[in-house]
């Protein structure tokens, strides 16, 4: 049965913008990655954040559009937890994700013009897709939590997978994100092409671990690690595919873009830094990033839905797990 809401009259304008949160998180993303591989993060010069750079110019479009598009999506968001909170705020699920939205938003178009004004190392430039990933995760994960009850009615919450199997599920976001940021701290540095070959690197399987070469291939063994991690949570889940299919399927899905990602990574190297290759490979990974935050979701312990229109009934009945 759907959990009742407060106000159900603004689920009719929030769960389409939501909707539109979490495709435009996706878009600035892509549209950062863009700005990463183009050269294009002076387009407007050191000026933020009006734009002050070469009128016409490539890389001043590309800047100047991904600003825009940023811009549009702070309102979309700004909106999103708006309604969230006016139509779900009782539920702790619901204020951590307006957190989360809101605060990544803040903080990664913070970085961006941190970067312009005053240039920033690899170390700090690294961040900054971390951010995106995780504000494209909470607008992803807001619009999970508004269409869970219509695409996940059959699970079977009262049976609970191992605890070491849960607890390696949340290692895996840990895991990912540590690819993610070595990943972009590689991008921001010397260390992009240190190594190029693939899959080997520069014809040995384990090259001189130092260096830029020492980075690059910290990133592909840590990329190696978290498949293996991913695949063998796939193998584990297997076994209780008939107690909770929603677990099962979302690592079948998890495994098949790891695969993915994987090979989006060669590509990168074997096209020497192509537009399409970069993007793809960042599309990945926050497509990877946002499955397993949903697998995670799946997992934590069930518990009776809450009501939204009795202060006593929510006292007396506990809200579902993460709520």
């Amino acid at each position: 049965m759907e959990e009742s809401v407060r106000r159900p009259h603004i689920d009719r304008w929030l769960k389409p913008v939501a909707i539109a949160a979490a495709i435009g998180m996706f878009i600035v993303l892509l549209m950062g990655a863009t700005v990463t591989n183009t050269g294009s993060g002076e387009g407007c010069g050191r000026s933020w954040p009006l734009c002050d750079g070469e009128f016409g110019s490539k890389e001043m479009l590309i800047e100047s559009s991904h600003r825009l598009v940023t811009g549009v999506e702070g309102f979309l968001v700004l909106f999103t937890g708006i309604g969230l909170w006016r139509t779900r705020g009782h539920r702790r699920e619901a204020r951590l994700l307006i957190a989360l939205m809101w605060g990544a938003i803040l903080v990664q178009s913070g970085m961006g013009a941190w970067a312009v004004r005053a240039p920033q190392s690899s170390t700090v430039m690294a961040l900054h897709f971390g951010f995106s990933m995780i504000a494209v995760t909470a607008t992803m994960l807001t619009v999970e939590m508004l269409y869970r009850d219509r695409f996940f009615r059959s699970r079977n919450l009262s049976w609970q997978p191992p605890t070491l199997f849960r607890w390696l599920m949340w290692s895996s976001l840990v895991v990912m994100y540590g690819i993610a940021y070595l990943g972009g701290y590689v991008r921001h540095s010397a260390a992009v092409i240190a190594c190029h070959t693939w899959p080997d690197c520069n014809g040995a399987i384990i090259p001189e671990l130092s260096g830029p070469v020492g980075i690059n291939f910290a990133h592909r063994a840590a990329a190696a690690f978290g498949m293996l991690l991913v695949w063998g949570l796939l193998l584990w889940a297997y076994r209780f595919r008939e107690q909770r299919p929603d677990v099962y399927h979302v690592l079948v899905f998890a495994s098949a873009v790891m695969l993915l990602q994987a090979l989006a990574g060669g590509l990168v190297v074997l096209t020497t830094l192509s537009l399409i290759s970069t993007l793809l490979h960042a599309a990945l990974m926050a497509t990877l990033f946002v499955t397993l935050c949903i697998g995670c979701r799946m997992i934590l312990p069930a518990r009776a839905p809450a009501t939204a229109d009795a202060p006593a009934a929510r006292r007396t009945m506990p809200a579902p797990a993460g709520d």
